[in-house]
């Protein structure tokens, strides 16, 4: 059945992004060639393309991995996971994901931590603005102790790793040799977020990584207090969490802090005691 020329221009994008062949037929083929090798050239470029994106946006990874296995990775999640959008800022956005079930990645769990960082990076960078919590801020809390609760800001992400991926991802940025994968005896934190327009990221001790998580679920204050004082001396609890508090204040991972709202409470449960890390 004859096509009008934006049936055929629609078609052949979705044999490229696809990889189908259903315009073979509709295509001019130069002597010596095929219609089959002719659209191959495009669909081949297309996904070179995004192949190169996802490099960029994985770099460290690549680096970590070498150009043929990445090379595997990536292509293999372009085919299962299509882009969606015109903006090739998020072709990559599942790829942590993806490195997670393959089996290269559940194998070698370093490799999709090490993805989670570096999309997290990139993700706090261009995250939505929102205000920004100072420490002068914490006297909105001194009548509210009980049922205080915290706000972080929307491009802080908040990693906790079982392996190295973090020793290996600082190593690569120096320039350094990485050292060997390795998984860990206990959960490590790994906070990436945006200060002064630029991403910064560090790992946490066990216990601020442990409080910040329970804070980004809703523990009001007074649980976070009884959390720490089960990690650590309880008579030192007030100095340790004063500081987490100036801490996260001073980084600028907070945007707001105050007493729960009804919508606030009634949206979440209690949390249970967490008990000491490692």
């Amino acid at each position: 059945m004859p096509r009008t020329l934006a049936e055929l221009q629609a078609a052949l994008q979705n044999d490229v992004l696809h990889r189908q062949s259903t315009t073979r037929d509709s295509l001019s083929v130069p002597q010596g060639t095929s219609a089959e090798s002719r659209l191959a050239v495009y669909q081949n470029a297309y996904e070179i393309r995004l192949v190169n994106i996802l490099g960029e946006d994985y770099d460290t990874l690549w680096t970590f991995v070498g150009d043929a296995t990445f090379h595997e990775l990536a292509t293999g999640y372009l085919r299962d996971n299509p882009s969606t959008s015109r903006n090739a800022r998020w072709v990559g956005h599942e790829f942590p994901a993806y490195l997670a079930r393959h089996p290269i990645g559940a194998q070698v769990p370093v490799l999709p931590e090490l993805a989670l960082m570096e999309r997290a990076i990139r993700d706090a960078f261009d995250a939505p603005d929102a205000p920004v919590a100072a420490p002068e801020d914490l006297a909105t809390i001194a009548d509210h102790v009980e049922t205080a609760v915290f706000t972080l800001h929307p491009g802080l992400t908040l990693i906790p790793t079982q392996t190295n991926a973090y020793d290996i991802f600082l190593a690569l940025r120096a320039g350094q040799t990485p050292p060997p994968p390795a998984e860990q005896d206990s959960v490590r934190w790994i906070v990436a977020w945006r200060r002064d327009l630029r991403s910064h990221h560090m790992e946490l001790t066990p216990e601020e990584g442990t409080l910040l998580d329970l804070a980004a679920r809703g523990s009001t204050f007074a649980h976070l207090c009884e959390v720490a004082s089960m990690m650590g001396e309880p008579d030192t609890t007030a100095a340790r969490m004063g500081g987490t508090l100036r801490r996260w204040l001073e980084n600028g991972m907070l945007s707001a802090m105050g007493p729960e709202t009804p919508a606030q409470e009634s949206g979440k449960s209690t949390p249970a005691p967490t008990a000491p890390a490692g």
